[in-house]
């Protein structure tokens, strides 16, 4: 059987919540798109005929989270204050940090400002049960590990189905009132302390919170670590 390494985290690290680097949005587990138009007869003649709907051109995926286009107006919106967002990595990586990205206060108007999220949780997915068990004997695993119902959007209307057990990562602000409209945070330093091999391919970002808003606008997110190294 392999062995599995660990390199350091302190070396230079790749962003690999990049589309082009192979990441993906897992859309069941991922919060509807806000005025995303329900399906027509004319919007099914539509993709039919061109290949895509029309009435889907001035709505943004989620996907534009992972582009890495930050233009003024490019994000992804949901209802509410509440939701989530996940994705897919193209291997297994241990994660280091996360970044949020915003646009700067001073350039978008004020309603706009207050769509930015404020609470999130970072969770990494644990995606089968010999990943489950491996969390399970983190020495923090009772403060760590949440096996169903823990996320807030779990009961809302915008969370799809039950989401898989899950592994806290990260609890993180992203302070409106920041001199840094990008803002960056660092995976819980207890997660590695204490057990050398929890690496994930999947993560669920948790929004818990904005600054005021009917809905919440997410502009981008990079995941850096590095990935897993087999010997």
């Amino acid at each position: 059987m392999d062995s599995v390494q660990r390199p350091s985290l302190a070396q230079p690290q790749r962003d690999f919540a990049l589309r082009g680097a192979g990441a993906e949005i897992i859309e069941q587990l991922t919060s509807s798109t806000h005025q995303l138009p329900a399906k027509t007869v004319r919007s099914w003649f539509s993709e039919a005929l061109l290949g895509w709907d029309l009435s889907y051109s001035s709505i943004n995926p989620p996907t534009v989270v992972i582009d890495g286009d930050l233009s003024i107006g490019n994000c992804w919106s949901f209802l509410g204050s509440t939701g989530s967002l996940a994705m897919r990595f193209s291997e297994k990586i241990y994660i280091a940090n996360i970044t949020i990205y915003h646009v700067a206060s001073n350039l978008i108007a004020k309603m706009d400002v207050q769509k930015a999220p404020r609470q999130i949780i970072l969770w990494g997915i644990l995606d089968s049960p010999e990943h489950v068990e491996s969390a399970v004997r983190h020495n923090n695993a009772s403060t760590f590990l949440c096996r169903a119902s823990c996320l807030a959007v779990g009961t809302q209307h915008n969370c799809r189905v039950a989401h898989p057990p899950l592994f806290r990562l990260a609890n993180i602000m992203y302070d409106l009132h920041s001199r840094e409209h990008i803002q960056y945070s660092e995976v819980d330093s207890a997660i590695y302390a204490d057990h050398d091999h929890l690496s994930f391919q999947q993560i669920l970002l948790e929004i818990q919170d904005n600054w005021g808003a009917d809905s919440t606008c997410i502009y981008g997110v990079s995941i850096h670590g590095v990935e897993v190294i087999r010997t």
